[in-house]
Parts: C-alpha cells; structure tokens; sequence
C-alpha cells in the first residue's frame, strides 16, 4: 500500500476508503464454491501444479466449509452462516465474491468503469475522486451490487486518511505518509521485567522501528515517531539508553552472520533467566542450539479450571432454588440424610 501511494497512483481531489461489513459471514458459502469450482475447471494447467484431479479438489473444498464450528478461549461455537471466521478458505472465497460478483460489474459499468480505480486487500479499500459528490454517488452504486455484501466508508479529513495503520497526509507536493495508531490503542508491549527472552523484547523495538523507516515519508515524521516510540518503551519499564542504542544506533543493515540452527539438534526449553550458564555450555562444548519453547501461562491455567467448573457445574445443576428457601432446603437435605443413615443402621 505504501508504495502505491508513492507511485503517484491516486493524485486526486479527495480520498476515500470503503470497508466491507461483517465481510466473512456475509458471504453466501454455496456462491463462493460455485465460483471456485469454474475457476478449477477452467484451469488447463492444474496437473503441473498437484497430483489432486479436478473432481478431488472440489471434493475437498466442500469439505473444508462444510461445518461452521470455531474454537475461542470461552469454548466450541458454532457460526449462525457464512465462511469461517479464521477458515482455510474464507479468504478465497470471500475474494472471488468480490471480484466476480462487484468489481467484475464496475468494470463494466458505463459511467463508473472509466473513472473507478481502486486498491485493495480483503475488504478494505482505497480510492481516489474528483470530488465527494462523485464519491457518494458511487458508494450508493456499490451498495447496490450486492443482496448480502454492504459496505461503510471513511473519506479524507483535514487533509487526513488512515487506512490499515497507515495515516495518509495530502500536502502540496503529493501526500505524505507515517503510522496510524487508532484512539484506543494501549501502547502495552512485553514488559521490560516480563520473564522473556532478550531476543524478544529486543525485537518488539525493532520491529516497531523498521515499521516506522517504511511508513515514515520524510525525516520530520520519522523523527516524531522515533521519539514516541522511545517514550512508549519507558513506559514499559525498558531502560532509556537500551531503548535508545536500538533506536539511533543500530543500523537496518541485515548481518550475513546470522547463525544457523539446525532444529533436528536443538534444546527446546521455556525460557528462564537463570539459564544462560547452562546455554552457553550447551552451545560452546557439544554445539547444541537452544530454541526457547513458550509454555502455559498462569492465565491459560486458570481460564482453562474455570471453563472445568463451569461445565460441572452445569452438568449437575438439575433445579434452582430461591434465596429465601436455600437454607430450608439444605437443612431438608441434611434431615433426609440423616435419616437414611439411622435406617441403613
């Protein structure tokens, strides 16, 4: 996205972006296969690219959407319709809808087919117009191409656009570009005290910093991110002069040293700070690699019991009694009990 910006490619009046609602659910799955399913058949170079015969991936295909069922942190759920949320497929067929059944009719479009121009990823959009008039008129065409496929927009303010985490700023000379944080974002990384590895923490600040190399259209932005970084980092308890050293200091040049581990002789361990001894004698006297293994944290433990007693609970709750009579109706049941034990007696 960011070098179709720079390419020149939208040098226009007004900016918009379109997002498509609830993308993935709203996707009729028999449509999508229907579609799939001319794509293979039409396709005379599939034996070069698997051993599958045509019949086969189909087959599968329909396999893959056949059952709607997704797993989260609270359970098993099963999707109301649509693709799969997180699907093997969903992607796919999601964008076969959109290229056949929507811009396959822009395109052909006689008004909108000659000044339509568009990028975009999954569902999400970005558009250049001569004017906003123009814009709205062609969001209301696009909302009518499809009986289950809706779309919102959002259009240029105050010389401003951010798409993905991407803000676009229009200036004189073309538009600038840096990074997009939305309103709501925390600004919480892995901790400087957090009990992981170097490795990690230290690739959370550089990551973060080629992002901002890339997205950052002249020095002044890329200035002003740096620094936000820096601040945001201390925040998260990293000293400033470490923080510092990676984000001035270090080069963006790739080392050709990087070591090369072979995984089939490697120790795989959770990380702790107090093996680095036992590492480095690993690593120097019999040239084993360490490969640090996450584990099961306190929090999976604990949300994983409590799914464990809400089931049982659920599993032997049969009736519900009102708060007035629940001391009645156990001291009924210690009564009953009591009395069964005499009688067995």
């Amino acid at each position: 996205m960011i070098k179709v910006i720079r390419e020149g490619r939208f040098e226009g009046n007004f900016l918009s972006s379109c997002d498509a609602i609830a993308l993935y659910p709203s996707i009729v799955v028999e449509e999508g296969l229907q579609l799939l399913e001319d794509k293979i058949i039409e396709d005379n170079n599939l034996k070069t690219k698997t051993d599958l015969t045509k019949p086969e991936i189909i087959k599968l295909a329909r396999l893959c959407t056949e059952e709607l069922y997704f797993e989260c942190e609270f359970g098993f759920f099963r999707q109301n319709g649509g693709t799969q949320m997180g699907g093997p497929l969903s992607r796919l067929l999601a964008d076969l809808v959109i290229e056949n059944k929507i811009e396959a009719q822009i395109a052909q479009h006689p008004k909108w087919g000659q000044i339509w121009d568009w990028v975009r990823l999954i569902d999400d959009t970005l558009s250049v117009w001569e004017s906003e008039e123009i814009f709205l008129d062609f969001f209301e065409y696009l909302n009518s191409l499809h009986p289950h496929v809706k779309w919102t927009y959002e259009t240029e303010k105050d010389t401003k656009l951010a798409i993905f985490d991407i803000l676009i700023i229009r200036t004189s000379t073309g538009y600038s570009t840096t990074v997009y944080r939305k309103a709501a974002a925390s600004n919480r990384y892995i901790h400087f005290t957090s009990s992981q590895a170097w490795k990690e923490k230290a690739s959370a600040i550089r990551t973060l910093k080629a992002r901002a190399y890339d997205y950052c259209s002249d020095p002044s932005l890329l200035a002003d991110e740096l620094a936000f970084l820096l601040e945001v980092f201390m925040q998260n308890g990293y000293p400033h002069n470490t923080v510092w050293r990676i984000l001035y200091q270090e080069t963006r040049e790739k080392t050709d040293n990087k070591e090369n581990i072979n995984l089939d002789y490697s120790f795989y361990v959770p990380f702790h700070p107090r093996e680095k001894r036992f590492i480095k004698i690993l690593k120097e006297q019999f040239g084993i690699s360490t490969v640090f293994k996450k584990t099961q944290t306190l929090g999976d433990i604990l949300l994983k019991k409590g799914r464990q007693i809400k089931k049982e609970y659920k599993e032997t709750l049969s009736t519900r009694y009102p708060a007035r009579s629940a001391r009645r109706y156990m001291l009924a049941r210690h009564l009953e009990h009591s009395r069964k034990e005499q009688e067995s007696t």
